[in-house]
């Protein structure tokens, strides 16, 4: 009579032998080839799941840097629609000391209010709240607008 071995206890060697090739056997892995095919698709799953990983890293990357641009190509916007108001400023002014006018004295406050207030929505920006450098730069712009201001005021009102 045969009598079939089956996995009692792991721990001595001799079972775990018998264990370990019942186990191989019923996977299929007993023979060469079927070896090569399991090292293979271990290899393909591990390649496989490290590509996953990559592309996750590369999209996180990726979201970043449009969030970036998408940031700088408001901060160039903004920074051009304060840059034309003060441009503005300035020709009104000329305009208004050469013929004082109230209408040219109200493009002159207005202009300078806008950009009075383009600069306060750009200290809000989260990348100017994040750079101390950026943030500094933009106090300063807005400290010269409020003297501009303040000049402006004392000029008209003269």
């Amino acid at each position: 009579m045969k009598t079939q071995t089956t996995c009692q206890s792991p721990c001595e060697p001799a079972m775990f032998r018998r264990c370990w090739y019942q186990v191989a056997g019923f996977l299929g892995f007993n023979s060469i080839r079927s070896r090569y095919l399991g090292m293979a698709l271990l290899f393909l799953v591990s390649l496989l799941s490290i590509a996953w990983v990559s592309g996750i890293g590369v999209s996180k990357i990726s979201d970043q840097g449009i969030e970036s641009i998408r940031e700088r190509h408001y901060l160039s916007e903004t920074l051009g629609v304060i840059s034309d108001d003060i441009w503005q400023v300035g020709n009104n002014m000329q305009s208004y000391l050469l013929a004082p006018n109230a209408e040219k004295g109200r493009k002159v406050t207005s202009h300078l209010d806008r950009a009075i207030t383009t600069t306060a929505n750009l200290l809000e920006t989260p990348r100017i709240t994040r750079a101390v450098d950026s943030r500094q730069a933009v106090h300063r712009l807005a400290e010269h607008l409020a003297r501009l201001r303040n000049a402006t005021s004392s000029t008209m009102a003269i």
